[in-house]
């Protein structure tokens, strides 16, 4: 049993010949127990047969057991998207619960996503790891750099303001925003694992409308072992 988002069940005959007339761009979908783990971005594993194609070229399972697979389709042929998961540590600074809204840019070896919006379904209050689901409809390429913003909303303008009013001016206030660690992505086609980490490690600090910068994290070790030497 496949299971779609955003992409009506009547419609299955038509994914089955996208898969005919786009041979090179077969859809994946993902062993999943239901919707609310797979919007999390948690079962795209295709360890001991957990994913499968959609389609003609569907790998033939030898029990004949029902599973229920879960993936994302375009609007229109093709079909295909490229599912990832985003895993994003925050800590919040602010002695208040906050439930900001973010954009993402992805930069790839192929392609540019811009202001992907990201919306964590919460308050954040402390330490804690939120995992989601992200697809796109275009092949970027291997994810080589992220740009994280944290756009204004007016609720928290309002309370920021009040900060900088309480705070004098022209100082940085020291406990006001998010810290952003590592941001961990898994990328479902590929089943590539990639962690980033912030391309300035001096300032981890998130503040509204500010955008940073994440460099894999294996590529920064590099930059601060190069200026420890």
């Amino acid at each position: 049993i496949f299971q779609t988002i955003k992409c009506a069940h009547e419609r299955s005959v038509h994914l089955f010949i996208d898969s005919l007339l786009h041979d090179s761009m077969q859809s994946t979908a993902y062993l999943c127990d239901n919707m609310d783990r797979f919007s999390q971005g948690l079962c795209l594993s295709c360890r001991k047969g957990r994913c499968n194609t959609l389609g003609y070229h569907i790998r033939q399972e030898r029990h004949s057991k029902s599973k229920r697979l879960f993936l994302v389709t375009r609007a229109q042929s093709p079909f295909k998207v490229y599912h990832y998961q985003f895993k994003i540590q925050f800590i919040n600074q602010i002695e208040k619960p906050v439930e900001p809204t973010f954009t993402m840019s992805l930069l790839g070896t192929k392609e540019e996503m811009q202001k992907i919006p990201i919306t964590v379904g919460e308050r954040i209050t402390s330490n804690k790891t939120y995992s989601f689901l992200i697809t796109l409809d275009l092949d970027i390429g291997k994810l080589v750099m992220i740009k994280f913003k944290w756009e204004n909303s007016a609720v928290w303008a309002n309370i920021w303001n009040t900060i900088q009013t309480i705070i004098p001016w022209g100082t940085q206030p020291h406990h006001s925003g998010l810290v952003l660690k590592t941001i961990r992505v898994k990328a479902g086609e590929t089943q590539q694992r990639m962690a980033f980490c912030s391309e300035n490690m001096d300032d981890l600090q998130l503040l509204p409308t500010q955008e940073k910068v994440f460099v894999k994290c294996e590529v920064n070790s590099k930059k601060l072992k190069q200026k420890i030497r």
